[in-house]
């Protein structure tokens, strides 16, 4: 394959620098940040685009940082961002949208800047409560090597909340390639889900108060509500993430909304029910709308108070099993 200097126009959707090749394709580049330039071998060639890796930075930008976890010098691909200064995550997110909005959607810029409001953020250390992992050879738990199959061991990891790291420490496991653990910040409960489909996955080591199973679950406390989450079911990455977009929700919907003065609420791709639960009042008729199985069946026991209150009125709350059209 060839080798080109390339300039990163922008970071695109998927964290990759975009920028051009000599014959004015777009080509991909993982690591890179907007404005610099990089010496690239081009790995994938399309007729429309191209995909490379990046031999040398050029000319880097003064937002890049050493990353401060140690694994990524070992070719973990957990976390794609951390050559970028945590300073540099929203504006560089806030830029992924704004260009989404524009090209795709069609929005002048004017109307996505009235559109596009930043919140807060998320700890960018020991703060993610659920994380898919692959077993090694040697049963101990890590993550793929990015554009790899390849698997690097990663204890701990600094992504990841105390309480996983606690088991990605003392966790063996046998007859499995990948295993979900999940914890409860707020509860400090936990659990691993191995993933095998014959059911021989065996897992030791782990504490004595962890749960081992796909019907394992922990609780999770978001807005003063206690919510029910299963290994199986979508949840946000952390508390955290799940305050936050509570918040945005709230804000976005305005109260008239949530108070139900205008009729039902639907709770579209409602996952275990976060918002309804933790936005409606148990007298507000709602409807939530969601494909995966045990998110609904977390969402039927977080809304219970609201599927009772409702139950014997002209718009009872429902939780509907079904994939949205797009």
């Amino acid at each position: 394959m060839s080798n080109e200097d390339v300039t990163i126009e922008r970071i695109v959707a998927g964290g990759d620098g975009m920028g051009r090749v000599a014959d004015g394709r777009v080509v991909f580049i993982g690591g890179t940040i907007t404005g610099e330039r990089v010496r690239v071998e081009i790995t994938t060639n399309k007729k429309d685009f191209a995909r490379g890796t990046a031999l040398e930075i050029l000319d880097a930008s003064p937002h890049r940082v050493a990353a401060p976890c140690k694994f990524v010098a070992s070719g973990c691909g957990g976390c794609s961002w951390q050559h970028i200064a945590v300073s540099e995550h929203m504006p560089t997110k806030v830029a992924i949208v704004h260009e989404a909005l524009r090209r795709t959607a069609k929005i002048s810029e004017a109307e996505v800047l009235e559109l596009v409001q930043t919140g807060g953020s998320v700890s960018p250390q020991a703060s993610r409560t659920t994380l898919r992992m692959a077993v090694l050879p040697n049963g101990k738990l890590g993550f793929r090597r990015g554009l790899s199959n390849d698997l690097v061991e990663t204890n701990p990891c600094l992504v990841a909340h105390d309480l996983l790291n606690e088991m990605i420490g003392s966790a063996k496991v046998k007859n499995a390639t990948e295993v979900t653990l999940r914890c409860g910040a707020s509860t400090n409960e936990r659990g691993v889900w191995l993933h095998d489909e014959h059911g021989r996955g065996q897992v030791t080591g782990l504490p004595s108060d962890a749960g081992v199973g796909i019907e394992s679950l922990v609780h999770e406390i978001v807005n003063g509500v206690k919510l029910r989450v299963m290994m199986t079911s979508f949840f946000q990455s952390s508390t955290e993430a799940a305050e936050l977009l509570v918040d945005a929700v709230r804000l976005a919907a305005g109260e008239r909304a949530l108070s139900g003065v205008d009729g039902r609420v639907v709770d579209a791709y409602g996952g275990v029910g976060l918002f309804a639960a933790t936005l409606l009042s148990p007298d507000v008729p709602v409807t939530l709308v969601e494909a995966n199985e045990s998110s609904c069946r977390d969402a039927a026991v977080n809304l219970a108070i609201h599927i009772s209150q409702t139950l014997d009125t002209d718009s009872p709350s429902e939780i509907v099993r079904s994939h949205i059209e797009q």
